[in-house]
Order: C-alpha cells, then sequence, then structure tokens
C-alpha cells in the first residue's frame, strides 16, 4: 500500500521509526530485534493511549497505530481468507418462490 499511495510513505515511517527510537531506549535494540513480548508491550502502550490527552508525544503513534491497523483489516477482509470468514457470498441471486400465499390472501389477490 506504502507503494501505491505515497500519502502513506511519511507516516509509516514516522512510525517505524518511532517504534525503533522506543525499542532503543528500552531495551538497546531496534524493535525487529527485540522479543515478542517486548514489542507486545511498546503496542499495547500504543494501542491504549488515551488520544483525548492529545499531546504531541501521544498524537503521532496513535495516528500511526490507527493506520496500520486499519491497513490491516482492510487487507486481512478483502483476502479470500477474510471473505471467508465474514460468509460474504457477493451479489447472487436468490429463489424467488413469487409472493408468500398468506400476502396473497390477505389482499384478495391469487396467480
Amino acid at each position: 500500500m506504502v507503494s501505491d499511495y505515497p500519502g502513506f510513505q511519511e507516516p509509516i515511517r514516522g512510525g517505524i521509526t518511532g517504534l525503533d527510537h522506543e525499542s532503543n531506549t528500552r531495551f538497546e535494540k531496534v524493535f525487529t530485534s527485540i522479543t515478542e513480548v517486548e514489542q507486545k508491550t511498546i503496542s499495547d502502550e500504543i494501542a491504549f493511549l488515551n488520544p483525548e490527552l492529545n499531546s504531541s508525544k501521544q498524537f503521532q503513534p496513535i495516528q500511526f497505530f490507527s493506520l496500520i491497523k486499519n491497513l490491516m483489516m482492510t487487507g486481512y477482509f478483502t483476502s479470500d481468507i477474510g471473505i471467508d470468514e465474514l460468509g460474504y457470498v457477493g451479489n447472487s441471486p436468490n429463489i424467488w418462490d413469487g409472493v408468500p400465499q398468506d400476502m396473497l390472501d390477505d389482499h384478495g389477490l391469487a396467480y
């Protein structure tokens, strides 16, 4: 998506840089080199930041996390496995047996 939509480039680069900075500050390693538990700790803190506080320190990570989450959900639910998960069958014709008999009777009509 980043190569297809240049508007995503700066926010995603900034978000990844922010993750690496936070990871380096805490664990002296880039984000991809820390353990899954350490990654989850950082990710959970971003995910549960209060957007109403709207401090400049919180604003960018919140936007980054929201963008990544939305891109992941869109990617998943537009893939074959995601469409199957939704049970989406698309525009498919249903079976039309005509107007139900009770409705015809209510209006004094018949086929």
